[in-house]
């Protein structure tokens, strides 16, 4: 194993081992990637449950620090699945037993402290539309359906649990590493840290990858998704003094497509730069939005610039006035960088934003700038 480190990457771990996740589109199945069973346990200490806010409904699972009653402030790790898990079980994603989710739920040093999102990509759709094969793709204007869905879901948990902020972090393995590169790019700041272990990128995007401090591997010889875009981005971004790990892995003598480096980098718990306090030694600043009644501060949130925020629903309350626009109880903007003041509006109301989409912006009376999901909140069903 080779390791590059670049920036001021801090590092320590705790792992077990992981297993398969395959491309199954655009890319010959692999043969001798061995498979875990089943993680019964890991089943037994998530959630499951179904996110219908987005423009498909998306089945997922989280799993929750143990005694978790509301209050405190946790970090929110979202784990993007690779090819082999897509469906709509519920189930593909944890049963897999990457090694990523089992050592944030077994540890005690993680569990205590993290709040687990896991959404599962329906059958025939990706995190990404595009082949992988290469290593290297053009991004897409639009976001595919199931990772808009998936941020859906994670601005969502965001808004609805104990979480804090500054300490939102995203992890995929293949075409869940594709999925977290094209977060990276679309939303530039959102999280603290990231980690996309063997995807495809697009490598013009370097300039906003930098933005986020990022963990990355692969086996140079993969046959399944080329390796060369990730050493070069890797190359790249170090040159432009971003924070980056990069590691390569030669794992061929137990996996014949040379694809499975997550296998080592999950279960490694004692290098200096091992993935897990790689991503959770870093924080992202945050901004405060109040929502005002008067002189009566109806809720206080905090966000990192670019999370979106959902306007409260509060009792005669009929929209909330930022600036001079408005926004309607249930609908979201975008956090600026800056903190935001929204009065309470009883009564008619106008002005009200409308027409914005996720990662567009708007700009309010007063040099704020937001960006207006007009999107009521749907409630999530058991699943």
């Amino acid at each position: 194993m080779r390791s590059f480190s670049f920036g001021k990457a801090r590092c320590a771990a705790f792992a077990l081992a992981a297993a398969l996740s395959v491309p199954v589109l655009f890319a010959a199945a692999p043969s001798a990637v061995p498979v875990q069973a089943a993680d019964s346990f890991l089943v037994a200490q998530t959630q499951a449950a179904v996110y219908e806010g987005g423009p498909i409904d998306l089945p997922y699972r989280i799993c929750l620090p143990e005694g978790y009653d509301g209050e405190g402030s946790y970090r929110l790790v979202l784990f993007l699945h690779g090819a082999g898990e897509r469906g709509n079980d519920n189930l593909a994603p944890v049963n897999a037993n990457y090694g990523f989710a089992e050592s944030i739920v077994r540890s005690g040093k993680y569990r205590e402290d993290t709040i687990l999102l896991i959404p599962q990509c329906p059958a025939g759709m990706q995190w990404v539309d595009l082949p992988w094969t290469t290593g290297a793709y053009t991004m897409p204007r639009r976001m595919s359906s199931a990772l808009a869905a998936a941020k859906g879901l994670l601005d969502e948990t965001v808004n609805t649990y104990a979480v804090d902020a500054s300490r939102v972090y995203a992890c995929g393995v293949s075409m869940g590493g594709m999925g977290v590169w094209d977060l990276l790019a679309r939303y530039p700041g959102y999280f603290a840290s990231a980690a996309a272990i063997c995807g495809c990128l697009d490598e013009s995007k370097a300039e906003l990858y930098a933005r986020t401090p990022v963990f990355t591997a692969h086996d140079p010889g993969d046959t399944v998704v080329g390796a060369q875009p990730t050493a070069r981005m890797a190359a790249a971004l170090g040159e432009m003094g971003a924070e980056i790990v990069y590691k390569t892995y030669d794992i061929g003598a137990r996996d014949s497509t040379r694809h499975s480096s997550w296998i080592d980098v999950f279960a490694d718990t004692s290098s200096a730069d091992n993935v897990y306090d790689f991503l959770f030694s870093h924080t992202r600043q945050t901004y405060t939005v109040r929502w005002t009644d008067g002189d009566e501060v109806v809720l206080s949130r905090s966000y990192a610039a670019g999370m979106m925020a959902e306007a409260p629903e509060a009792e005669g309350v009929t929209a909330w006035k930022i600036g001079e626009e408005q926004i309607l109880p249930g609908e979201w903007f975008e956090m600026p960088a800056s903190d935001v003041t929204a009065e309470a509006v009883r009564g008619d109301h106008t002005g009200l934003i409308v027409g914005c989409c996720v990662g567009g912006a708007a700009v309010l009376a007063g040099g704020i700038a937001a960006a207006v999901l007009v999107r009521k909140k749907k409630k999530n069903k058991s699943a």
